[in-house]
């Protein structure tokens, strides 16, 4: 039923405006989404006249991306939805038809938890951003297979990956909820590879809709001072979280090792120095409402 899909947009310093465009996207899908929840992040402007269109959710802090989309997930069970959609709010979609592909996924595949589609970059969108990708471990490294290449093989239809993006996807409540969410502590990044693998314990897959369907404006691997810290921390605590006795030494070690390919990444030195704050396990400072906590 398309009415048990409902969609989600975790906002941080956000306009009415902006959140408004990504909406009249959605609703010109062939079968829109049910619902939308907006989580604010960070104070909206004018939240009654986006509550026309929308739930707005507001949490008073800043939960993440990863405690947004609980938030919103748990007010969807409530709401009698059965599958989230996730979305950034910095996408475009090239397809009327997202929503009813990923869905036939999931009849496709009844193990199937998340499904994400093929993701180009925006506006260059012959571009690859995300066809796939995998962890490689113990060292717990995330892969964005074939990124900045570009989309020339022909699409593959529904395949099996080693974790979704939350940039676009499609999750089954349930299951989410059964897994516990988002684990909150990770804020951003990594958590889509954490949860993938939670999944994997329990028999549940997640899979990628070959097909370039969204564009993302979010151009190659390069870190922001923001982001550097979050990568490097969360990295680490999931070779701990994952990993057991010699295979721990061994990611641990390793990630030492790929520590300065990782550091050409920051795009500044304040970022590497976020980078090495995070390698290092330093707690971070509280996050403010306004900062940056999306994907």
């Amino acid at each position: 039923m398309t009415e048990s899909v409902a969609l989600v947009l975790v906002a941080y310093q956000h306009t009415e405006a902006e959140i408004n465009l990504i909406l009249e996207q959605w609703e010109r899908q062939s079968q829109p989404p049910g619902q939308a929840y907006v989580v604010a992040n960070s104070p909206l402007q004018s939240p009654s006249q986006l509550s026309k269109r929308a739930r707005l959710l507001d949490p008073g802090r800043n939960l993440g991306f990863t405690g947004g989309v609980n938030l919103a997930a748990r007010a969807a069970r409530e709401d009698g939805f059965t599958r989230l959609l996730l979305s950034n709010l910095d996408v475009e979609l090239l397809s009327r038809d997202l929503v009813m592909k990923l869905t036939g996924v999931f009849s496709a595949h009844p193990d199937c938890a998340f499904a994400s589609p093929g993701i180009v970059m925006w506006p260059e969108t012959s571009r690859i951003w995300y066809r796939g990708a995998r962890v490689l471990r113990p060292v717990w490294l995330a892969h964005h297979s074939h990124i900045g290449r570009r989309w020339e093989e022909p699409s593959r239809g529904a395949v099996l990956t080693g974790y979704f993006s939350g940039c676009c996807a499609l999750i089954e409540l349930e299951k989410f909820l059964a897994l516990g969410g988002f684990e909150e502590v990770l804020f951003m990044y990594y958590d889509e590879a954490d949860i993938a693998e939670r999944a994997r314990a329990r028999g549940w897959t997640s899979w990628l809709l070959d097909e370039p369907l969204v564009a993302h404006a979010k151009h190659g691997r390069s870190l922001s001072e923001h982001e550097a810290y979050w990568h490097a921390r969360n990295s680490r605590m999931l070779v701990w979280r994952h990993e057991h006795g010699a295979r721990r030494i061994v990611g641990r070690a390793a990630q030492w090792a790929v520590m300065p390919a990782q550091l050409l990444r920051c795009d500044s030195w304040k970022s590497r120095a976020a980078y090495l704050a995070g390698f290092r396990g330093r707690r971070p400072r509280p996050v403010r409402r306004g900062e940056p906590s999306c994907q």
